[in-house]
């Protein structure tokens, strides 16, 4: 398949209608052969997307045979792909919201001993 290197705006074939009649006017091969070519193109992103979308179903399935949830694997991972800020944000949040629904987020245990070290 030739990719076509027209923009969009290279591609829009104006008036296609007729205003009066309302009819649809004769439009170009070469407008006819370009949008063959991007339906084409469109179809095989389809099925690229596809096969990645099936590869990644198994790399959470191979998650899951080891035991972990599903929504905590894919969580960690958007988590992983956050920058600082966005990190920082989404601890204060989670941890907010695990208070307000009376779910406090247990401590960091070897902070805890820790702070009784210091204490004693």
């Amino acid at each position: 398949m030739a990719r076509s290197t027209a923009t969009v705006t290279e591609m829009k074939q104006d008036n296609m209608q007729d205003p009066r009649t309302g009819e649809m006017k004769p439009v170009s091969p070469e407008f006819v052969t370009r949008l063959r070519e991007s339906a084409a193109e469109l179809d095989e992103k389809k099925k690229e997307r596809k096969a990645l979308n099936e590869a990644i179903s198994a790399i959470y399935a191979k998650f899951e045979a080891f035991g972990l949830n599903k929504k905590a694997v894919r969580a960690a991972i958007t988590y992983q792909g956050m920058d600082e800020e966005q990190r920082k944000n989404y601890d204060r949040s989670y941890q907010t919201m695990r208070h307000a629904l009376g779910m406090p987020v247990q401590t960091d245990m070897f902070m805890e001993v820790a702070k009784q070290e210091l204490d004693s």
